[in-house]
């Protein structure tokens, strides 16, 4: 996986970038440099722990819970911050993971990541963006898997939406093109 998101998301880009591909199950930071990977650590945190929390804490079903996280997800207004409540310290823990692992790379090493890319389901969290940018104090983006892929301009805003959810399967589509 960590290969293929290298292949789709960054490509020739050889700027030290920080990879969270925040799926259902795990989520993984992989630290690519020069088109290597560096580093790779799972952590066994996804989106589905969310979830399971707005599910609970809230006492609604898994569905409306995903709603959630979508529409409301880190909202600074003041009515939906029973969401943000639940929210909120789960991803405390798991960027806190993240960021050691940041931390002790770019302490190892000469050159220091200077972007993060977030894919995965995950990173469709509405205000994740911003949430992880405060943490790092660094660029961060949501991830375009279908880029390098030639498509109609009308086509952009639907590949974009869900692209990080085919990060991976781009990139292994891309593995015999892009060499």
């Amino acid at each position: 996986e960590s290969f293929s998101l290298t292949r789709s998301l960054i490509g020739s880009d050889h700027a030290p970038t920080l990879i969270v591909n925040f799926g259902h199950q795990i989520t993984t930071a992989t630290v690519v440099d020069e088109g290597i990977i560096r580093v790779n650590h799972t952590i066994d945190r996804g989106s589905q722990t969310l979830t399971s929390a707005l599910s609970a804490g809230l006492n609604v079903s898994k569905e409306r819970a995903e709603d959630f996280k979508y529409e409301v997800g880190l909202s600074e207004k003041i009515e939906e911050q029973e969401i943000v409540a639940v929210l909120q310290p789960l991803l405390e823990i798991l960027f806190h993971e993240i960021e050691r692992i940041v931390m002790s790379y770019n302490r190892e090493n000469e050159r220091k990541i200077e972007k993060v890319i977030l894919t995965g389901g995950g990173a469709k969290l509405k205000g994740i963006v911003d949430y992880a940018a405060k943490i790092f104090g660094i660029e961060v983006s949501v991830g375009n898997a279908f880029q390098r892929a030639i498509h109609p301009q009308f086509m952009q805003p639907v590949l974009r939406d869900v692209s990080p959810h085919f990060s991976v399967a781009v990139g292994l589509a891309l593995r015999e093109i892009a060499k």
